[in-house]
């Protein structure tokens, strides 16, 4: 789940920027079918060919160089042997993925609510059919019609009054595969929920899709603009379904009017849509950014450790009293935490400056996050220095090598008195591949 949640959080800005540079350059045209497709576009570059880029030339296995070895968060825990228990402090990337894992959950249970609705509908009512669809005839009067997947939903006494209106409207949108889109704006919405812009995005979109379908309706003869417009003001009305479906009320009347009554815009317009060309190549840079690489690389990197600590934390107690004595009198909370001199920065500098990139690990192409634990003691000496994720033999050595010539810490302290810290470090060994 970290993992998605670094995809997430990558694929954030381009989703902002890209639609940005739609809603002031496209969003007022006329032009409604170029415009979904542009959404549908940033949906797909964003989502898909952006990360594929920053990770291609890994998949050609181009030549290999070292791009650097990047430092995680440190988190801090104190050991009380005597209570047989370990308390660990995460840091708040940790608590950001716990809030991020519900908002998940959240949305995948509203999508499956929703779905579950659907079919509760088309299994307890009357079914009739319109063109290559199945139209649902229920007794909720209160919900506005609407359409999905090969369904047309719709009230008995809409059916009875106004069935003719409707039924080409919803055609409409099950013929253009509105529903389609929807369920992949959906899907961006399940794993990017914390965005505001993927929900104005879906709303953008469901806009469209009205304008669309209010167009193909009048596109022929057989209804008029005027009966259609008054039609479309008595269902202003109504409580509509889920966002996962096209309701017949949902843009803005006023809207829908005056798209209906718009000129069309010229063909040349649609050359507008260049400008999101910069927007995806900006996008890309901020996902190729080291320092953004290196933020996600940590995201993935809390969770490891959290599910780490975790799986050990019944037998770590036991090994640590072993192996020092001084944690006899150690305590679970500590009013000050050991501090490496000149801050956590002057510790991550420390580590980068002086760990190298193995040799064999080089030539192997082996890369990813060793996470090391080590003991800070009463005195701030760093000792008991064990890997507790493994990336290979070399790149574990290296990292305790390292970890092993951390000079002396400013001890931890409780009411005035040292105690013994243990610490937990990610060192992320990162490899850029170069394509010829």
């Amino acid at each position: 789940m970290a993992t998605l949640m670094a995809y997430s959080m990558g694929i954030t800005l381009p989703i902002i920027l890209m639609f940005t540079v739609y809603k002031c350059v496209m969003s007022r045209t006329t032009f409604h079918r170029f415009n979904r497709i542009m959404l549908l576009s940033i949906y797909i570059v964003a989502t898909a060919v952006i990360p594929l880029m920053h990770i291609l030339p890994e998949l050609l296995h181009g030549n290999v160089t070292p791009v650097g070895i990047n430092v995680g968060n440190v988190i801090a825990t104190v050991t009380n042997p005597e209570e047989h228990e370990v308390t660990f402090s995460l840091p708040m990337l940790s608590i950001m993925l716990d809030i991020y894992i519900v908002g998940v959950v959240l949305m995948i249970l509203k999508f499956a609510v929703a779905l579950l609705r659907m079919v509760l509908m088309i299994t307890k009512n009357e079914k009739t059919h319109y063109a290559r669809h199945t139209v649902i005839i229920h007794n909720r009067n209160g919900v506005v019609p609407f359409s999905w997947g090969r369904w047309i939903f719709i009230n008995n006494n809409d059916y009875n009054d106004s069935r003719n209106f409707i039924l080409a409207h919803e055609h409409s949108h099950l013929a253009a595969g509105h529903w389609i889109d929807l369920l992949i704006a959906e899907a961006v919405i399940i794993i990017n929920w914390f965005n505001p812009a993927v929900w104005l995005m879906r709303g953008e979109l469901q806009d469209l899709h009205e304008y669309e379908a209010d167009e193909n309706v009048l596109a022929g003869d057989a209804i008029n603009q005027e009966e259609y417009q008054l039609f479309l003001i008595k269902k202003t009305a109504g409580t509509r379904f889920a966002s996962i479906a096209n309701s017949l009320n949902h843009s803005s009347l006023k809207k829908r009017i005056t798209m209906m009554l718009s000129k069309k815009s010229r063909s040349k317009v649609r050359m507008r849509a260049f400008a999101l060309v910069p927007a995806a190549a900006l996008a890309l840079v901020f996902v190729n950014n080291p320092v953004v690489a290196s933020t996600l690389s940590s995201v993935t990197s809390a969770q490891a450790i959290a599910s780490l600590h975790d799986k050990d934390s019944k037998n770590y107690q036991n090994a640590e009293t072993s192996a020092t004595t001084e944690h006899e009198n150690a305590v679970n909370a500590a009013e000050v935490m050991p501090q490496f001199p000149g801050g956590e920065g002057e510790l991550m500098k420390f580590i980068y400056e002086n760990i190298k990139y193995p040799d064999d690990a080089l030539k192997e192409g082996k890369s990813g996050s060793v996470i090391v634990k080590f003991t800070i003691s009463s005195t701030g000496k760093v000792h008991d220095a064990k890997v507790i994720r493994s990336q290979g033999k070399s790149l574990d050595a290296e990292a305790l090598r390292v970890v092993n010539m951390l000079p002396d810490f400013i001890p931890g302290q409780i009411n005035g008195k040292n105690v013994a810290v243990t610490y937990t470090i990610p060192i992320m060994f990162s490899l850029k591949y170069d394509v010829k």
